[in-house]
């Protein structure tokens, strides 16, 4: 499972070529790999090799969320809009920076951050980082059409951002469930729930109606 990222990021890859609606997505992952291969190597290098975990459900969460989710992201974004000139294109390739990123990355931090492989951590959270950038691709998107329509204005963007980081946080949540030693049915349960809500088009939608009305 942890080929799943690079499989999905070919497969949208190949997808989206063939439209030819989004321009930059080689040079995104591209920029994305360099990015995590770097990354990843400062992140071995420069600290701790065993994450110490404590029995704190938000002292966890922080740490996944914030240290192997968040932060990544910032940076990783952070850095494209320094490099990248047309804005535009900026908002259609950020998610092939991100899974391009993340394909280095996340392989990376679990074989070296762990002294066993739980099957958490072999397959159900790469399939929740998998997909955290899809619930990331869609909001980016929907974010990008509502500028378009309205400006780039504070309280156009912020309800999006405040979405996106949410969903971002889910999969941190849920890895603190199971670290913490939390029934397994929960954490299965949740990490379920997480999938099937993407790909419920109804409940998706309901959330871009209730941003669009804020």
């Amino acid at each position: 499972m942890l080929v799943l990222l690079p499989l999905v990021a070919v497969f949208f890859l190949s997808l989206d070529y063939k439209k030819g609606k989004i321009t930059n997505i080689f040079s995104a992952s591209l920029f994305g790999v360099l990015l995590g291969i770097v990354y990843s190597f400062c992140d071995v290098l420069f600290t701790f090799d065993y994450y110490l975990a404590k029995f704190s459900f938000w002292t966890n969460w922080f740490h996944f969320g914030f240290i192997e989710m968040l932060i990544p992201v910032c940076i990783a974004t952070g850095l494209y809009v320094l490099c990248i000139k047309n804005y535009t294109d900026m908002f259609k390739s950020l998610f092939y920076l991100l899974i391009g990123f993340f394909t280095i990355y996340m392989p990376v931090r679990i074989i070296s951050r762990n002294a066993t492989y739980h099957y958490y951590l072999l397959f159900f959270k790469p399939t929740l980082f998998l997909f955290a950038l899809l619930y990331l691709r869609v909001l980016i998107l929907k974010t990008y059409k509502i500028v378009e329509k309205k400006g780039k204005t504070v309280k156009v963007i912020l309800p999006y951002v405040l979405c996106m980081v949410a969903l971002l946080l889910v999969p941190s949540a849920i890895e603190t469930i199971w670290l913490i030693g939390f029934n397994s049915w929960i954490w299965i349960l949740l990490s379920f729930i997480y999938i099937i809500v993407f790909f419920s088009e109804k409940i998706i939608e309901k959330i871009h109606l209730l941003l669009d009305k804020s």
